[in-house]
């Protein structure tokens, strides 16, 4: 289980690939706990690991997964807007790199949300 208290530190990225295989082969508890951790490590205040978040290829296994999963929890999917969003405000690369991934598509498939919380992440995304 990730230990919140432990995103103070900068995951690595085998830590990244591991959150990787948790949401592509995970039972349902550690993929929620991967996509937390994924939020939580683009959310580091001081150097956030953008770059290694896109190496690890967690910006498209993100965008599937709720693809796949009809009943996603409003938690998991504001998790996975919210480290995107923090993914694409990186440097312009890092946003090119969402963008190539279709993340604008990604970001108006959510504008319809009936959650208040999803959809304030979205609004906030910088895409509107």
């Amino acid at each position: 289980m990730v230990e919140y208290s432990e995103m103070t530190q900068r995951p690595t990225l085998e830590d990244l690939l591991k959150y990787k295989e948790m949401i592509l082969t995970g039972t349902e508890a550690q993929q929620k706990e991967a996509i937390t951790a994924i939020r939580l490590a683009s959310s580091i205040e001081n150097e956030p690991p953008l770059g290694l978040i896109i190496s690890a290829g967690l910006v498209p296994v993100l965008m599937n997964y709720h693809k796949e999963k009809k009943d996603i929890s409003n938690t998991s999917k504001h998790d996975i807007l919210w480290a995107i969003t923090n993914v694409a405000s990186g440097s312009s690369q890092d946003t090119m790199h969402v963008i190539s991934q279709n993340g604008m598509q990604y970001f108006l498939e959510f504008c319809n949300d009936p959650n208040e919380d999803v959809f304030a992440q979205v609004t906030t995304s910088g895409y509107f």
